[in-house]
């Protein structure tokens, strides 16, 4: 007799599937990551929609976006694959041979870290790396570098600036208005974004900056920048983007600068290279820093 999954949870194949979908919001990425065709992904998303009783994506046109409990349930499998990388990884290790880890929040992740990992696994190969994603305040023991924006020094590590950005206001194609002047956008909906990891550049300094004379407009509020890029790419209101995250959102049109308005981030992105680290992870340090100086 066969036994049954613990809990009443999903089959791993239709998790994993909706997973590799939500993180490329494409059918045809997540077929690519995981090796099978896209009706493959599309079969597992509906079988998984369907035994949860609810949608998890908007299918539109031009790809699909996340409804709030697929986002609800892709932030926990962040989450839950985390922890089995972690643990997996500790069952793997060997003395002298463990892989370093890199913490850094969910958004900068999936949005630049990810990407530009797999170039340092080709000139590398020998090096493991794995990501502790969260969008918390705390610093996980075990991680070797740590990547973050406008937070507060940590004693004992070596600090790099990654690099310096732009910030402009992004939207979803659907709300393209007629913009010239800042207070243009004061007077749309804004996303406003409160998280504990990252001193996220806030709308107020963004608009102090370019010396516009209406304060923004409240509007929704959330604790995560992946999440309000989703809002933003769902057409719930405008975005702060900055300019190496977003770019690629930009390119494929699910986002649109609103005018031309941009400021210089008033903080940089920084790589902290923890005094606990092996040798082995400054290779990946100065990596990164050179990656990061050479974007323009």
């Amino acid at each position: 007799m066969p036994s049954k999954r613990p809990y009443g949870l999903p089959s791993l194949k239709a998790l994993a599937a909706f997973d590799a979908a939500a993180r490329t919001l494409n059918f045809r990425a997540a077929a690519d990551e995981l090796n099978v065709t896209p009706a493959a992904i599309s079969h597992q998303v509906k079988a998984l929609e369907a035994d949860l009783g609810t949608s998890l994506f908007h299918r539109h046109r031009r790809g699909v976006t996340l409804t709030d409990r697929g986002t609800a349930l892709s932030e926990a499998l962040q989450l839950g694959f985390g922890h089995i990388g972690q643990t997996v990884t500790t069952l793997r290790q060997t003395a002298g041979d463990r892989p370093l880890t890199v913490q850094c929040s969910t958004a900068f992740s999936a949005l630049w870290l990810t990407p530009h990992l797999a170039r340092f696994w080709s000139e590398h190969p020998e090096t493991r790396v794995n990501q502790h994603v969260t969008d918390g305040r705390a610093t996980d023991a075990k991680a070797d570098l740590l990547i973050d924006y406008g937070t507060d020094p940590i004693e004992g590590a070596r600090t790099r600036v990654l690099f310096q950005d732009r910030i402009r206001a992004l939207a979803a194609p659907s709300l393209i208005t007629q913009i010239e002047r800042p207070e243009d956008i004061a007077a749309l909906p804004l996303i406003h974004l409160d998280a504990e990891a990252n001193r996220w550049t806030t709308w107020d300094e963004w608009f102090k900056a370019l010396g516009a004379t209406r304060a923004p407009e409240p509007g929704a509020l959330v604790n995560s920048y992946a999440i309000a890029l989703q809002l933003a790419q769902s057409g719930h209101g405008v975005v702060l983007g900055w300019h190496h995250l977003t770019q690629p959102l930009v390119d494929e049109g699910k986002l649109v600068p609103l005018g031309t308005y941009e400021i210089p981030a008033p903080r940089p992105f920084r790589v902290h290279l923890m005094p606990s680290a092996p040798d082995s992870a400054a290779v990946l340090f100065n990596w990164l820093i050179a990656t990061g100086n050479a974007q323009v």
